[in-house]
């Protein structure tokens, strides 16, 4: 009786760890992805998504995210960088993120430590709280002026980041969270643009914005 209880404990833990260990909808071409709308029955749209458990850093070296791909007969288009999606990749070195993509989530690259250089796409509207924080390795950003809003610390602890630049063209209010960039202690220059609005903080004061910044 014992041994019975014993292997039915056994059997559902190992349907517990399946069911949590790889936390989404799709796995193509060494990327795992989430199902966030869809069209029809064949055309859906998606985030990028971390690895099996939250966690597993999996996601290393070089990587291409395609804009489109077809898997069993269904068209999905990429969407959105979602949370923590290569959150504490830290062999994380080169990412190319497709024209398509609109969000860059909450804590999407942070702790990325070894990201040199990324090009944020000009359609991507938002970046989410912490979505680089910690990336030691970025040196240079330059934000699109499709981007709306960038969430608290966006940019944080990017020691080795020493210039910024905001595009011009968007007419639509930038919203920058007044810690998006604290503690880039090598950070010297940024070119901030006409639209800039700080969650109604005067864009002339830095309100802890560049704290512990060079």
């Amino acid at each position: 009786m014992i041994m019975k209880k014993k292997t039915l404990l056994l059997f559902l833990l190992a349907l517990w760890v399946n069911s949590t260990a790889f936390a989404h909808d799709i796995y193509y071409e060494g990327l795992c992805y989430n199902i966030i709308s869809e069209t029809d029955d064949i055309h859906k749209d998606v985030e990028v998504t971390y690895f099996g458990e939250f966690g597993d850093y999996y996601y290393s070296g070089e990587v291409n995210i395609p804009e489109k791909f077809i898997q069993d007969g269904i068209l999905y288009t990429v969407k959105s960088i979602g949370f923590r999606a290569f959150g504490g990749c830290s062999s994380l070195t080169s990412i190319t993120i497709p024209s398509g993509v609109t969000s860059i989530g909450e804590g999407a690259f942070g702790g990325c430590s070894s990201l040199a250089s990324i090009t944020i796409p000009s359609s991507v509207t938002s970046i989410g709280e912490l979505a680089f924080r910690g990336c030691s390795s970025l040196a240079s950003i330059t934000i699109p002026s499709s981007v709306t809003a960038i969430g608290e610390e966006a940019f944080a602890y990017c020691y080795s980041l020493e210039s910024v630049t905001f595009e011009e063209g968007n007419s639509s209010p930038l919203f920058i969270d007044p810690y998006a960039f604290r503690y880039c202690t090598d950070l010297k220059r940024v070119e901030f643009p006409s639209n800039l609005t700080r969650y109604g903080f005067d864009p002339e004061t830095t309100f802890g914005m560049f704290e512990g910044c060079g």
